[in-house]
């Protein structure tokens, strides 16, 4: 998408994170030092591409976010997508 002359990455649905009312970006449980945590990667891999993918969850039904990650694992250096897959665990209220 091109606005004002720059050309800009949005997401699937083309909303940008940070614009999201209440949205805050945390470092993922069990990994708080973890970097980089780029998701975009264009097939090449690197990991310091943009985050782009994020898991959105509200506090209700979620109770507590067991886990989540980003998948780099490749085939002979082939990837199935330009973009690491985002993973989470959520335990949800009863």
């Amino acid at each position: 998408m091109e606005v004002g002359g720059k050309r800009e990455r949005r997401g699937r649905a083309g909303a940008r994170p940070s614009g999201i009312r209440g949205h805050v970006s945390r470092p993922l449980p069990g990994y708080p030092d973890e970097a980089p945590v780029g998701t975009f990667h264009s097939f090449s891999g690197d990991e310091d591409g943009e985050k782009i993918d994020f898991i959105f969850a509200q506090p209700a039904p979620v109770a507590e976010v067991l886990m989540a990650q980003i998948i780099r694992e490749h085939r002979d250096g082939f990837y199935p997508s330009d973009h690491f897959p985002v993973t989470a665990r959520l335990r949800l209220q009863p």
